[in-house]
């Protein structure tokens, strides 16, 4: 995807949403059976990430989006986490034309306490099977190098060369 092209973001799992949090493995943990979505948990269309789904995202909104629906959307950064099978990489974003996020340009204007609620959803949310560690922020350099990269599958494999 060229850098001019405006990005946007597909909706799954809406901002504030209860989902089964992965890492409870017993009874005695039943009180924290479920994660709270601390933003609008997204994919990039068109994209593949290294897990073969599309590419995550992230997105910072001040109301939750409706699942299904599309965000246009500025990458602030990359989280990446580390499992037994790998990395993944999930892109951390701000929407476009919100007047809360408008000033936000990394995740260091992100607050703290949000930052945290991201890692840990990114770790425990439903899909993982294994223990799932933060291996780092990245930039937004970094982020949009992920978008480009994961586009550039997408299309590969639909293209038959994947």
């Amino acid at each position: 995807m060229p850098a001019t092209t405006e990005l946007y973001c597909q909706v799954e799992v809406p901002k504030g949403a209860r989902v089964l949090n992965a890492s409870v493995r017993d009874a005695s943990q039943e009180g924290q059976a479920e994660l709270k979505c601390p933003a609008d948990w997204c994919h990039f269309p068109d994209t593949l990430a290294q897990y073969g789904t599309p590419l995550a995202a992230i997105v910072c909104v001040s109301q939750p989006g409706a699942p299904g629906g599309q965000i246009a959307v500025r990458p602030i950064a990359l989280l990446r986490t580390h499992d037994a099978g790998g990395f993944e990489e999930i892109v951390v974003c701000v929407p476009l034309g919100d007047s809360t996020w408008a000033a936000v340009e990394s995740i260091s204007e992100i607050p703290g306490e949000l930052r945290e609620e991201i890692e840990r959803f990114a770790t425990c949310r439903e899909r993982r099977r294994t223990r799932v560690a933060i291996a780092g922020w990245l930039s937004r350099e970094d982020a949009m190098t992920a978008i480009d990269d994961a586009a550039a599958r997408w299309a590969a494999t639909v293209n038959g060369r994947g």
